[in-house]
């Protein structure tokens, strides 16, 4: 399997709402729209680098795709044996990671 595709059933079975939301995640960084804290009061300590928004967050933005594409690999990065053996990886694609 291509990491491609493993990225499009990580998404779809694995990946939190809250990874995947503009607010949230992996990527991002000072400068980012939204940086530092999601508008649902109920959850203030949403922001990069801390926690996610939840699953029934009524702010919830997706990002864009290359984003939730760049926020997988940074977790298949650190954790490459465990995506390799669960998607049983392509050793010669471009985006493997040993």
């Amino acid at each position: 399997m291509t990491v491609s595709e493993a990225f499009m059933l990580w998404k779809t079975n694995e990946c939190s709402k809250g990874l995947k939301c503009i607010y949230g995640g992996l990527e991002g960084g000072p400068g980012y729209l939204g940086f530092g804290a999601c508008t649902n009061e109920n959850h203030p300590d949403v922001r990069y680098g801390c926690k996610w928004c939840d699953d029934n967050c009524l702010d919830y933005v997706e990002n864009s795709e290359s984003c939730i594409f760049a926020n997988f690999l940074a977790k298949y990065r650190n954790n490459p044996s465990y995506y390799n053996e669960k998607y049983n990886i392509d050793s010669n694609d471009k985006f493997y990671f040993e």
